[in-house]
């Protein structure tokens, strides 16, 4: 566990430090990934989509956090002593950047479901830096267990105990999806002989929201950190349900679109 890297008289947060790298790391390779098509992409314009960027993910990943404890409050439910601190949430954050994203592409006429592809394999990356940030600091802990796969980890108040590993898990998980979503377009253009795009644009961005939705359901059930909503339902359970129900009904009905429409 190492929250905190000591530099002389400065003490730096080693969560805060990666979650910053996450969004340099992703905002490298976005541009990178987008020299193809816009090679000459203006300052300017990269400015305007990071300020779209930080606002949309930063708000979505309060307000995913948040909102739990604000209904409760609303229905006159007990809060935890620490629930002002969960000032992040990937679901919202992912909710508010697509949001953001979205009125960036038609401010700017830039193709959406493009764009979306564009940032899709960047997701798990950025999340896997963030997942690596929340294991040096005990952050997004798991239950305590004794069933395989426990390991002996601990929580944001320094205690260790044997644990499910859901940070590793994360992670783990995070780069299995980064391939897939990084080699679809070879595989489908070498081996499925189908043009870029196929089967239409903005596909891989609902895979990885399908993908992702469809594991964190399973392994919410792991997390102790969440806010319950009923039973051993969380709301992290409620936003996945919601996003795999997205991912499908979208997809369902872009497929009836022509295939590789850029839009």
């Amino acid at each position: 566990m190492l929250p905190y890297i000591t530099l002389g008289s400065w003490t730096i947060s080693t969560h805060l430090l990666l979650d910053l790298s996450a969004a340099i790391v992703v905002g490298v390779l976005a541009k990178w990934r987008s020299r193809r098509e816009y090679p000459n992409l203006a300052l300017a314009e990269i400015i305007d989509l990071t300020f779209y960027l930080f606002c949309g993910v930063l708000g979505g990943a309060l307000i995913g956090a948040l909102l739990p404890y604000l209904i409760m409050a609303l229905f006159g439910k007990p809060l935890p002593p620490w629930w002002w601190m969960g000032w992040q949430n990937w679901f919202g954050a992912v909710a508010g950047g697509s949001l953001s994203g979205l009125l960036y592409c038609r401010r700017h006429q830039r193709p959406i479901g493009w764009s979306f592809d564009l940032f899709a394999p960047l997701l798990p990356v950025g999340l896997i830096l963030v997942r690596t940030g929340c294991l040096l600091a005990g952050d997004s802990h798991g239950k305590e267990t004794t069933d395989w796969p426990a390991m002996f980890l601990p929580d944001p108040s320094g205690y260790w105990a044997s644990r499910y590993p859901t940070q590793i898990v994360d992670i783990l998980i995070g780069v299995l999806i980064a391939i897939l979503l990084f080699s679809f377009d070879g595989f489908v253009q070498r081996c499925l002989k189908k043009p870029q795009g196929w089967p239409f644009a903005g596909f891989k961005f609902w895979l990885y929201v399908f993908l992702f939705c469809s594991q964190r359901f399973y392994f919410e059930f792991w997390r102790a950190d969440t806010p319950l909503l009923f039973g051993s339902l969380t709301w992290n359970h409620l936003y996945a349900a919601g996003g795999l129900i997205l991912a499908v009904g979208v997809t369902a009905y872009r497929m009836r679109a022509a295939p590789g429409a850029r839009v």
